[in-house]
This record gives C-alpha cells, sequence and structure tokens, in this order.
C-alpha cells in the first residue's frame, strides 16, 4: 500500500471531520448517549436506527421482534 503524503492526510481528514460533523445521520449518532439498531438478517439484511431506547422498543413491537430475543451488551461478550 502506497503512503500518503503530508498533504494527503491532512485532507482526508478534513474531509473526514466535514462528513461527520455536517451529516445528519452521523450527528444524531454523536449526539445521543446511546444508540440502538436493529439487523434484520434474514432476506436482506436491513439495517434500522439509529433508535434512542424508547424508538427501538417501538420498533421491535412494529416488527414484531420476540421478546425472547435478548439484548445483550457486546461488552460483556
Amino acid at each position: 500500500m502506497q503512503r500518503r503524503t503530508p498533504y494527503e492526510s491532512v485532507y482526508a481528514e478534513a474531509l473526514a471531520d466535514r462528513i461527520l460533523s455536517a451529516d445528519p445521520y452521523y450527528k444524531r449518532i454523536f449526539a445521543a448517549k446511546e444508540n440502538y439498531w436493529i439487523l434484520n438478517h434474514q432476506g436482506k439484511g436491513i439495517l434500522y436506527g439509529p433508535f434512542t431506547k424508547v424508538e427501538f422498543d417501538r420498533k421491535k413491537k412494529e416488527l414484531q421482534v420476540p421478546p425472547s430475543l435478548v439484548l445483550e451488551n457486546p461488552w460483556d461478550l
């Protein structure tokens, strides 16, 4: 892999910062203390989210996610 020049590195970092700070999707993620997603792994692998806890619970009910499917903290695995 070819190394970047210092100019290219600064440009790439500035571009990433601009995208992350201006995009409403990322602004919402960074503004929240916690974010929740639902991944439908059956079929097309649709990703829902980000959600707050309340939105997450509402979407689980709407999608008829069974109560037996328990949310686990990935840091505890």
